[in-house]
């Protein structure tokens, strides 16, 4: 606790979640890429939205609300990518 990453990646660092966080939004606003937020248990309008917001695609399978995504969330993304969400019904 209270280690600030020494450049590279800062899981690579023992560092604890939010600062991993913290310094992944730091290397998205420096280089224009987007870390990709958490869908999962969304509907699918909301999760595409959400993309939209940040210049993100959506490609979608089945139906219901966000399972699963791909990239996860927190990985730094280019504007423009896209993220698979697999829906399922809720419950």
């Amino acid at each position: 606790a209270g280690r600030e990453p020494r450049g590279g990646d800062p899981a690579d660092d023992g560092a604890p979640p939010a600062v991993e966080v913290a310094a992944r939004r730091a290397v998205a606003s420096a280089t224009g890429a987007v870390a990709v937020p958490v869908l999962t248990g969304l509907p699918a309008r909301a999760a595409i939205r959400t993309l939209e917001e940040l210049d993100l695609g959506a490609e979608l399978s089945g139906s219901g609300l966000v399972a699963s995504q791909s990239p996860p969330a927190g990985r730094v993304v280019e504007r423009g990518a896209r993220v698979h969400l697999r829906l399922a019904p809720p419950g």
